[in-house]
């Protein structure tokens, strides 16, 4: 089959060759028995006066489009964007970047028009509810309601709605208006209170019977102004000092001995013996002996 359609192919293309040479030959010979009747109709016609040369003129329409045109008045341009209201710089066919991409997206029309049809809010069908309705008639509120099955697609309710919980009872501290939040009936900053003894249970404040003597106000130490923060009558810093035994009951500080290093013994360094070589007797001289 393939050697039957290429022979088919081959065919076809030598007489289409055929065809075009054929048609080659005939415009040639038409051409040449043109060029004969032109040739013996100029030998006929009589001889003519020798034309005269004369200047070259460009045509009409290049003469007018060669001149210069009338200065027409510039069309007015608009400095911003054509959508009413808008004050923005034109970025395309007099629009804005923004109104540029709303027309491209068929939201406005060519003259800046809205082509957005309003749609009529309705309210959420759930009975008493004023709200627009945001998807399948409920507000966004019943909608998570009916999402959670907690009503129906008519909006009836299919479970209780759960009683309010009542109020607390307030704080028993006089004053304080927080719901109690302990069996002591305290609030948390009070009932935390009576924890560290600063109320009783009562409510009433607790005055702590500070141990330091009223005449140790100032810690004990001579030249200390700062205030006392124990029982023994020192300051924070000089307590400090007390408990690390540099300082004794009375403020006095106490000054540790250290021992010294003794120092090291000093060794005289001597200089390095040379070894004394020991020569053999010679023989000549033991003979003379």
């Amino acid at each position: 089959m393939g050697k039957k359609l290429l022979d088919e192919i081959f065919e076809l293309l030598l007489q289409a060759v055929v065809e075009k040479v054929q048609q080659l030959q005939e415009s040639q010979s038409d051409g040449s028995k043109v060029t004969a009747a032109s040739t013996t109709s100029m030998q006929e016609k009589p001889s003519r006066t020798p034309r005269v040369p004369t200047p070259r003129t460009r045509p009409a329409s290049e003469q007018a489009t060669s001149r210069a045109l009338p200065k027409q008045a510039p069309s007015p341009r608009l400095q911003h964007c054509k959508v009413p209201g808008c004050t923005a710089k034109i970025k395309c066919k007099e629009f804005c970047h923004k109104h540029y991409q709303s027309f491209r997206r068929g939201r406005i029309d060519d003259q800046g028009m809205s082509l957005k049809v309003p749609v009529e809010k309705k309210p959420c069908i759930f009975p008493g509810c004023s709200h627009t309705a945001s998807s399948k008639g409920f507000c966004s509120n019943h909608y998570q309601q009916f999402m959670r099955g907690r009503i129906s697609a008519e909006g009836e309710r299919l479970v209780p709605v759960r009683p309010p919980k009542a109020k607390a009872e307030p704080c028993r501290m006089r004053g304080c208006t927080k719901p109690k939040a302990s069996a002591m009936g305290f609030c948390t900053n009070h009932y935390q209170m009576f924890k560290r003894g600063s109320i009783d249970e009562e409510g009433k404040r607790v005055k702590k019977t500070s141990a330091l003597k009223k005449s140790r106000t100032i810690c004990k130490v001579l030249g200390c102004r700062k205030r006392t923060t124990h029982e023994s009558g020192f300051c924070s810093n000089h307590l400090q000092h007390f408990r690390r035994g540099t300082m004794d009951e009375q403020g006095h500080r106490l000054r540790k001995t250290r021992r010294r290093r003794e120092p090291a013994p000093i060794v005289p360094v001597q200089p390095p013996v040379e070894p004394i070589e020991q020569t053999s007797p010679d023989p000549a001289t033991e003979t003379t002996t």
